[in-house]
């Protein structure tokens, strides 16, 4: 998934054979999908070896050439979702979030006379998400993860508002939402505007992370300052 160019009868017997994943021992499959996912050319990966995905993720076949009859989505779904975790930052549970992040869309489309709306994707989704990474027996904590992020990826989550989204949700989880839609905006159009909104996401999030960077570090003051007035107290 680097730099190395794979031939076409390569490419061919690689696809012809995908089953054979699953011969794999489940640590070896985790731990080969986890660098395949991480890898830096991983939107090229993920449309090349679409049979092979689409072998250990079925459900995801499904939104392979799926229109979104959108005006802000210029690309299918699967592609879309393809270029979302390319564009990701190398965190494992927000690029797993965004392979998965558009699949409740094939069960909640309704047209509405020239686009699609798609309302309850998101639960759909994360239910999905939830079933699909169990059954391969992810980590359960990951698992627990990248279906908060799948549930959520669509939160308006803004300046005015992520101080009331991270007292609710925590800072840690409100910094992967922030990346995670900074890499699904990216990946909607190749549009100045959408890329902006992209980097003000990230900024965002950067954001996040220092507040709870100080917030740490006040935390960690206060309870050596406790500790050294127990000591003091002879407690």
């Amino acid at each position: 998934t680097e730099n190395t160019d794979i031939t076409p009868s390569t490419l061919d017997m690689v696809c012809e054979n995908a089953e054979m994943v699953f011969r794999m021992d489940k640590e070896k499959f985790h731990s080969e999908f986890r660098k395949m996912l991480m890898g830096r050319r991983i939107t090229d990966a993920l449309m090349v070896f679409r049979p092979v995905i689409f072998t250990i993720f079925p459900k995801l076949a499904e939104t392979d050439g799926f229109d979104q009859h959108s005006a802000v989505q210029e690309y299918p779904l699967y592609e879309h979702a393809a270029r979302a975790v390319g564009y990701a930052v190398p965190e494992y549970s927000v690029r797993l979030a965004l392979l998965f992040h558009g699949i409740g869309k094939i069960d909640c489309y309704s047209d509405r006379g020239g686009y699609y709306s798609y309302d309850g994707h998101g639960e759909r989704g994360a239910m999905l998400t939830r079933q699909i990474l169990t059954d391969l027996q992810f980590p359960a904590e990951l698992v627990r993860q990248v279906v908060f992020l799948v549930l959520h990826h669509d939160d308006d989550i803004n300046e005015s508002n992520y101080t009331s989204y991270t007292a609710e949700y925590g800072a840690d989880n409100v910094r992967l939402l922030l990346l995670m839609r900074s890499a699904d905006v990216r990946a909607k159009r190749t549009d100045r505007r959408y890329e902006q909104c992209s980097l003000d996401l990230r900024s965002l999030a950067d954001e996040v992370t220092k507040g709870r960077n100080e917030t740490a570090r006040r935390n960690a003051v206060t309870f050596s300052d406790l500790k050294k007035l127990a000591r003091n107290l002879g407690l």
